[in-house]
């Protein structure tokens, strides 16, 4: 099955370990996925917000660039150490300086990036806002800038949901207590499609790429095939508007973003649901 880890806790002799017994896996014909995100628990300490000018603008805790840049150094590293395929991706990078770092390695390795922070950054948010506590910490202007280029380039190939929700009383904590995470699935699509395929031009098919087939390479699965009688489709209405759903409106959780903002482009059918039919929030 694989397996992910959001983190990289210091266990540099079982991480060595685990690639090796990956890699003759992988020799074997058995190898699955390792997806580890590069970030480092201890570093980031307390820290909410990328640090730069908009963290001490917004007056949160700072999550230093090195938290994410040492663990990716490390685990390149060590994949470098190992011979063979050691089936390592690298989960939701967040940072310009991971991008980089990635750009001037001499192998190339299957990465994914959290949906969030391609559609928003700390420079569009206030102290008050809802919807920037998540995890890897989100990132400034630039950070975004860079990850929207590497995802055009081929250099992410997958984007990740990531969905975690929360109730209201935990999103009523202080953002420092509050836990990390974003909630709502029926928002990704929308808005990856007006900041992705509108505003910046990418094809609809690196979209589509990012969301299905680049992440079932990621997981390790065959690609998708649409074929007669299948059920996995969906009718996408890029010019359809709807409400983003408020706190307290429905289920899926309390830190769902940007609530009571209308955007354009929605699923209004899929296969998988009963019905068929979608109705409007």
């Amino acid at each position: 099955m694989g397996l992910a880890e959001e983190s990289c806790r210091g266990q540099h002799q079982l991480l060595f370990r685990g690639l090796q017994w990956q890699a003759d896996a992988h020799r074997r014909g058995a190898g699955a996925p390792l997806a580890m995100a590069p970030r480092d628990p201890q570093l980031q300490g307390s820290g909410v917000a990328r640090e730069g000018a908009d963290a001490l603008r917004l007056g949160v805790p700072t999550d230093p660039v090195a938290s994410e840049l040492l663990p990716l150094r490390q685990l390149l590293q060590a994949a470098d150490l190992v011979e063979g395929n050691t089936g390592l991706r690298l989960l939701n990078l967040s940072t310009a300086a991971a991008v980089a770092c990635l750009q001037g390695h001499p192998r190339t390795f299957a990465a994914a990036v959290h949906w969030w922070h391609l559609v928003e950054d700390t420079s569009g948010l206030g102290r008050l806002s809802d919807s920037w506590r998540v995890q890897p910490s989100l990132g400034n202007r630039r950070d975004r800038q860079a990850l929207l280029e590497a995802a055009q380039q081929g250099l992410i190939t997958c984007i990740t949901v990531n969905h975690r929700a929360i109730d209201q009383q935990q999103q009523l904590l202080p953002v420092e207590e509050r836990p990390a995470g974003l909630a709502g699935y029926d928002h990704v699509f929308p808005l990856l499609w007006k900041e992705l395929v509108e505003d910046r031009s990418f094809p609809v098919e690196t979209l589509w790429w990012l969301l299905c087939w680049g992440a079932q390479h990621f997981l390790g699965h065959d690609p998708e095939i649409l074929e007669p009688g299948s059920s996995r489709w969906l009718l996408f209405s890029p010019n359809d508007p709807w409400i983003l759903p408020c706190h307290g409106s429905g289920r899926g959780g309390a830190n769902r973003p940007w609530p009571g903002r209308t955007v354009p482009g929605r699923v209004v059918a899929s296969g998988l649901v009963s019905g068929r039919w979608l109705a409007k929030p």
